[in-house]
Formats: C-alpha cells, sequence, structure tokens
C-alpha cells in the first residue's frame, strides 16, 4: 500500500492585544473578564479555519507576543499568559483539545516595528494527509 504524503499547512491568526498575565496581581476571575474578548477574537479565526480545513488532532502552536516597549517577559510568564489564546482555538474547533498529546507550544517575543501596535501572531502548524 503507498504511504500518504502529508505536508505542513501553516495558519495564521492574530489577536488585537497580549493577555493580561499572572503578573497582574489581579484576581483569576478579573484576569479571565479582561482577557476573554482576546479569546473569543481567537476563537472566531479558528471557527473560520475549521470550517474550511477541519478539526486537527495535534498542531505545532507558535505563538509571537508583540510589544511596543519595556522589556520582555519572563519566558514563563509569556507562556502564562497565552492560556487564553490556546484557549480559543480549541473553543474554535480547530484543535481537540489542549492537552501534552495534542498541542506543542511554543511562545516568542518581539518588539512591534516602530508605530505597530501590541498584539499577539499565532502560528498553527498542522499536517495534511
Amino acid at each position: 500500500m503507498p504511504e500518504l504524503a502529508t505536508r505542513t499547512k501553516t495558519l495564521i491568526l492574530r489577536a488585537s492585544g497580549i493577555p493580561v498575565g499572572p503578573n497582574s496581581r489581579l484576581h483569576w476571575a478579573a484576569r479571565h473578564r479582561l482577557n476573554a474578548p482576546l479569546r473569543d477574537e481567537v476563537a472566531w479565526q479558528a471557527k473560520w479555519f475549521a470550517e474550511r480545513h477541519g478539526t486537527f488532532a495535534h498542531a505545532a502552536v507558535r505563538i509571537v507576543l508583540l510589544r511596543v516597549g519595556g522589556s520582555a517577559m519572563d519566558p514563563d510568564n509569556a507562556i502564562a499568559c497565552c492560556k487564553g489564546l490556546v484557549d480559543g482555538l480549541v473553543r474554535g474547533g480547530l484543535l481537540v483539545d489542549d492537552k501534552r498529546e495534542n498541542i506543542t507550544l511554543t511562545v516568542d517575543q518581539e518588539k512591534a516595528a516602530r508605530g505597530g501596535t501590541r498584539g499577539a501572531r499565532l502560528e498553527v502548524s498542522v499536517e495534511v494527509g
């Protein structure tokens, strides 16, 4: 039986802001409420992609946080503040779950271009058969 060729497809999603991280010292419910619009923004984009490409059991997700000024977050805080964005991928139906078996997550930080805005770029790479 011939082997099916697989190729990688990368979907780019954007969030209009950077989620509030654990260092904000807010109560978890307040942080959840502030991050909900970004989660929903990603979920709607994920739903659009899922309707066209299907739901995936595994994906490599790279989140790039674009900051305007100041110093970069600690790596552990950067990962923690992205939970809502990953939840949006699941809520939108693009990923089955956000368990370790279903997602390989990488979080990077970049300085936005001069005059640019804060935000996040999600690069979701999936194997398509």
